[in-house]
């Protein structure tokens, strides 16, 4: 282990589904964080963890270094998170420091005097006095600790001081974007109110919602026209008050590091294989909602290194030989801290987002497993007015997991577009005597497969009388005599013929078992095979912007007479390398081009498509006989694409 304080999740309760009082299924759990009326789909016996926003939010730097906290800029008052909403009785500048702000009253200098304007306090105050010479310059800054819609700021001196006001200074705002501070780190100021001859000593400045991270306000001498030095007169500021109104534009959530050997402990094993994902929440037009997973097999994501005083020497062990964790990292000399880095061996990347509409449903987890180590992060993107929120999320999954790993590969990896084509997919898994095995193989394909053709373990083939193959919208399942500890390292080939419609599409697979209640686990993409050049499980397509494609018209001439033979002609075509759902129709039309029937119009996605015509106008009078024109119409973001074909009809 690379770090200390592992986060302990000990089981708070088991909640036996249904009242039947059954114990909990063999090998499967589900861990819910936040509240909701009952976690997705729980059959009777299923093993419940639940765990509150708070009590799994990222506590050890480990978890978040070097981000930020495990939340950031979150409303978590209640029994959900979603970003902070700015009232606008709400003074932005109380709190500062719990956010991670700060003040300084100089360039250069922080903790002096300005914090007396920011604690809420009329009775303490900050005061400046130019140097007898006339000289001198003063500049507060607050750091808000985030970025926050702001449309207004006040400040006063204390009732009793009223002459005590500024009469020289200049407001600045800077909304933190990296590209607006120096290569120091200060902020590339923009200024939005300037005075020169202030009398009131309440100075209230307000502008239309912007956001904020940085405000300061500078008073300095200048020379006059005449030549002279113009100083300000010695003022106070009592409170300095910051306000807005509006959801923040940005906030985050980062979990502890889940110790999955620790959730439903009654379960065996240290490492589980990853279910589904579901989440309860909504989003408001305009906002949006991000939730990634990452994996690993020990506690810490991060590489600590540093310099041992030979040379450039960096190295990531302590003297003893130890792994350097992040609190050995904090007691090195800052002269001789090294690089933090991400630790790519044990350790996967953030995942691609999930699909937020998909929560009740439940996505697939992509991180890898089987893993001990389970981590997530959802960060929230709002306007002023479109917020968003979550009440629950939660994972189901299986330990000890089927396999302790399952690395698959496939051939032919570049094939044409739209046509079928014959696959090998390879599986090579590797299995410990805990493990539960498998006896069967899911493979996501994204359109429906034509056939599976064999299935073959070390070379033989699998009866496919006896182990019947599916054929889904989306993907095969084939089945097999169970592999167990003793088929370690066993290749099973699986041949099938499929189209491919999609650039890069990826072939995932997940391994289960039929008899178990127990979660399909994900299979690595890799090299199972020394058969062929190359590894993993993605297929591509020459480089085409061919839309439409593999058109197909069966048979080109019918006869919808009602004699039950031939009555309707199907028109199949497949959507290539949409990145997006676009808009399609299918249209016939009579030689002179005028519309007779629309057999289809929505919106359609990369994938395979078949329609029937049955002869009919759009009145539902049989069309004459002779020829018409049928016209395929995709109209995408970057452009329009159609097919044009000719179909008969006889009687």
């Amino acid at each position: 282990m690379k770090g200390k304080g592992l986060l302990h999740l000990a089981l708070a309760g088991i909640w036996i589904a249904l009242g039947l009082g059954l114990q909990p299924a063999q090998g499967r759990a589900l861990l819910v964080i936040g509240e909701t009326d009952g976690p997705w789909s729980v059959e009777p016996g299923l093993t419940v963890d639940r765990r509150a926003w708070i009590e799994a939010a990222a506590r050890r730097p480990e978890s978040f270094y070097p981000q930020g906290g495990g939340l950031e800029m979150l409303d978590t008052s209640g029994t959900y998170i979603a970003p902070f909403l700015v009232t606008p009785d709400y003074n932005l500048s109380l709190g500062y420091l719990e956010r991670g702000g700060w003040e300084r009253t100089r360039i250069g200098e922080r903790d002096k005097q300005f914090f007396r304007a920011l604690d809420g306090d009329i009775s303490t105050f900050f005061f400046f006095a130019a140097d007898i010479r006339g000289y001198g310059s003063v500049w507060p800054t607050v750091d808000l600790g985030g970025v926050f819609p702001v449309n207004r700021i006040l400040f006063y001196t204390h009732p009793d001081r009223k002459e005590q006001y500024a009469d020289y200074f200049t407001l600045y705002l800077n909304d933190g974007d990296p590209a607006k501070l120096d290569r120091d780190g200060i902020p590339i100021w923009e200024g939005i109110r300037q005075e020169t001859e202030n009398k009131n000593p309440v100075v209230e400045t307000v502008f239309p919602v912007r956001p904020v991270r940085y405000v300061s306000l500078l008073s300095q001498a200048f020379y006059s026209a005449s030549g002279g030095v113009s100083r300000p007169k010695p003022w106070e500021i009592a409170e300095f008050e910051i306000y807005g109104e509006g959801y923040v534009p940005e906030a985050s959530y980062v979990s502890e590091i889940i110790d999955i050997s620790q959730v439903a402990p009654e379960l065996p094993g240290r490492e589980a294989s990853w279910g589904r994902l579901h989440w309860q929440g909504r989003a408001d037009p305009g906002a949006r909602v991000s939730i990634r997973t990452r994996t690993g097999r020990d506690d810490d994501p991060n590489v600590y290194w540093w310099n041992t005083g030979r040379g450039d020497e960096l190295s990531t062990l302590n003297v003893d030989g130890t792994p350097l964790n992040y609190d050995d990292y904090l007691k090195v000399p800052n002269t001789q801290r090294g690089p933090v880095t991400y630790d790519t061996e044990n350790w996967s990347f953030w995942s691609p987002p999930y699909d937020f509409d998909q929560g009740n449903a439940g996505a697939p987890i992509v991180s890898p497993g089987p893993r001990r180590y389970l981590q997530f992060r959802v960060d929230f993107s709002s306007t002023t007015t479109a917020g968003s929120r979550l009440e629950a999320l939660g994972f189901d999954f299986s330990k000890p997991p089927g396999a302790q790993a399952a690395v698959a590969e496939i051939f032919p990896r570049e094939v044409a577009a739209g046509v079928d084509t014959t696959f090998t997919y390879f599986l090579r898994p590797t299995l410990g005597e805990s493990d539960l095995g498998f006896d069967s193989l899911e493979i996501e394909t994204f359109v429906r497969p034509t056939r599976v053709r064999t299935v073959r373990i070390e070379g033989q083939p699998v009866d496919l009388q006896v182990y019947p193959p599916e054929l889904l919208d989306h993907g095969l399942v084939v089945h097999f005599p169970r592999f167990g500890p003793q088929d370690t390292q066993k290749l099973l080939e699986v041949v099938f013929d499929a189209k491919v419609v999609r650039y890069g599409t990826e072939f995932s697979g997940r391994i289960y078992d039929r008899e178990r209640d127990e979660v399909r686990q994900l299979v690595d993409s890799g090299d199972a095979t020394n058969a062929y050049r190359g590894t993993g499980v993605s297929v591509t397509m020459p480089f085409s912007d061919q839309i439409i494609g593999s058109v197909r018209v069966e048979p080109s001439l019918f006869t919808p007479n009602g004699d039950g033979i031939n009555e309707q002609a199907s028109i199949s075509y497949a959507l290539l390398n949409l990145t997006a759902p676009v808009q399609t129709s299918l249209i016939i039309y009579d030689l002179s081009g005028r519309q007779l029937r629309r057999v289809q119009q929505g919106v359609l996605q990369s994938g395979i498509f078949q329609w029937a015509w049955d002869g009919r106008t759009g009145d539902g009078a049989l069309a004459p006989p002779g020829n018409y024109l049928y016209r395929i119409l995709v109209k995408a973001d970057a452009r329009d694409a159609q097919h044009l074909g000719i179909i008969a009809v006889a009687y």
